[in-house]
């Protein structure tokens, strides 16, 4: 299966340039590859690393990242993985962003365990995640109480409510959060 992952630099390379565009929209592209890396020390592994910057029409610096692949990159396809591995890094980097500060405390919890422990918190991260993807989208009930108060806040409210009263369902916990008629605990 082919990837694309962001990395770190390395020193033997070859190198070249590439412009996009023109005008004051005109871009103009370095990069260096290095191919046959090892993926880790004494890895059997092997992987091409990329990496890139982009300069204005004026010659500024608009964007530099370095990542490394499973392709076979050279300099007749070096743009289009570059155009892979820069929207992938976004993604990941948000997605990682959004573990990691609001809320889910990702760094905390894949501390622990030395087997599969570490792995059990992450997936279980994951799931809260997905779990909350889903409710934004298309719970109406849901989104009504997210109007009230932050995620964090919500969660810490209700669980308050779970320690306190038996509610029948999902349905009845947010309706009684919303303080509906005929939601009593």
């Amino acid at each position: 299966m082919a990837a694309v992952a962001a990395a770190e630099g390395t020193e033997q390379s070859q190198t070249g340039p590439w412009t996009e565009g023109s005008g004051a929209r005109q871009r103009t592209y370095r990069y260096r590859l290095v191919r046959h890396v090892p993926l880790a020390l004494e890895s059997a592994v092997r992987v091409t690393y990329v990496e890139v910057w982009e300069h204005g029409a004026k010659g500024e610096l608009l964007y530099h990242n370095s990542w490394v692949t499973d392709l076979d990159v050279d300099a007749a396809n070096v743009a289009v993985v570059v155009q892979i591995g820069r929207p992938r890094w976004k993604m990941e980097n948000e997605q990682f962003h959004v573990h990691k500060n609001h809320g889910y405390e990702l760094t905390h919890n894949y501390g622990h365990g030395q087997q599969s422990l570490a792995m059990v918190f992450y997936l279980l991260n994951l799931l809260a995640y997905v779990a909350h993807v889903v409710l934004a989208l298309g719970a109406r009930l849901y989104q009504r109480c997210r109007t009230q108060e932050s995620r964090r806040e919500l969660w810490n409210a209700l669980r308050t409510l779970v320690n306190a009263f038996l509610v029948e369902s999902w349905r009845h916990l947010l309706e009684v959060y919303l303080e509906e008629p005929d939601a009593s605990p």
